[in-house]
């Protein structure tokens, strides 16, 4: 199977700190990817599912990554009223 960290790290993605997220430190990890969005009903509903499953599947090497096209100050403000920790 061919590495294609290289190619998925040229996306220009960014964590709430607006710090550069580098895909390639997760390399030999299993990458769970949600797209969601603060408008959305379902994405919101399944939150509580996507921490649990991170809490038991941390220790089996995943790492799960929560994509959104939203501003940072958007998504900032909806984890700060909901009291998610995610970054």
């Amino acid at each position: 199977m061919p590495n294609n960290f290289s190619k998925m790290n040229q996306l220009q993605d960014f964590d709430l700190k607006n710090k550069k997220v580098d895909l390639t430190s997760y390399e030999g990890k299993k990458i769970i990817i949600n797209h969601w969005a603060t408008w959305c009903g379902p994405c919101i509903k399944e939150m509580p599912g996507i921490k649990r499953a991170q809490q038991i599947l941390k220790n089996y090497n995943y790492i799960f990554l929560l994509v959104s096209d939203e501003k940072v100050s958007k998504i900032s403000a909806f984890k700060n009223d909901k009291k998610y920790n995610f970054n």
